[in-house]
């Protein structure tokens, strides 16, 4: 480009400049013609208007932001995770399947629960703990709150004097379908054809608790030594 300096009657050349081309100068026709595909969009610079021509310190400092907030999110959840876990206590239970597996032993989780001013409080809530016998039931209703029933086994039949350390017998009561849990054949073995009765049988996984007092005050482990006591209870008892 010719750069011109106008005098009255004359002109001075300055300087030779050439002419500079447009960062994104698309045109197609160049000084020597058409221009090639490579040619045309190789002088082009990026716009830094879309998210992946930012320049590299803002991909940077987004990314950081972006880890910054998942490792926060995953620090207060280990947080309050562990807190969870610190609050939730278990003990030996005693599992009896309904289906051909021998009666064992289980790990009963339980949660904390507040009762304070509570007047009249079930057996199983005294010790301010709720049981979760559920988590070794089957075809329990979803969604339908507590779904178990419970009976209290204090004392043995011609005993005058309860146990100083009771169970709880813990048993389904809401089926997921609406129909009758399935009999426990261990329980059916045990009462034999003349006690037994099936519109009074026990029925679905029965799970067994101590307790340490007859207050049920604390929840206590359970043992193989008590398993006499539970099968005599379940040979001479029916299901309500």
């Amino acid at each position: 480009m010719l750069i011109t300096v106008g005098f009255p009657y004359s002109f001075m050349v300055l300087h030779t400049v050439p002419a500079r081309k447009s960062a994104n100068d698309l045109s197609p026709i160049g000084p020597d013609g058409p221009k090639s595909p490579q040619a045309l969009f190789a002088g082009r610079q990026p716009s830094h208007k879309g998210p992946c021509t930012r320049p590299r310190e803002v991909v940077l400092s987004s990314l950081c932001r972006f880890l910054r907030k998942i490792y926060t999110a995953s620090y207060l959840h280990t947080q309050e995770t562990a807190q969870a876990m610190e609050n939730v206590v278990s003990y030996h239970a005693l599992l009896l399947p309904h289906d051909d597996r021998l009666p064992h032993l289980v790990t009963l989780a339980t949660s904390p629960l507040n009762v304070t001013g509570v007047p009249t409080i079930a057996e199983p809530f005294r010790c301010g703990k709720t049981p979760h016998p559920e988590i070794f039931m089957e075809f329990l209703a979803d969604g339908a709150g507590i779904s178990w029933a419970y009976r209290v086994i204090d004392r043995l039949c011609g005993m005058n004097q309860g146990f100083a350390k009771p169970y709880i017998l813990y048993y389904g009561a809401v089926s997921r379908d609406g129909m009758s849990f399935p009999v426990n054949r261990y329980c059916h073995g045990l009462q034999g054809a003349d006690f037994f009765q099936r519109d009074r049988a026990w029925r679905g996984n029965l799970v067994i608790v101590k307790y340490a007092d007859p207050e049920y005050s604390a929840m206590m482990n359970i043992s193989i030594a008590d398993f006499p006591i539970v099968k005599n209870y379940l040979q001479t008892h029916r299901m309500e």
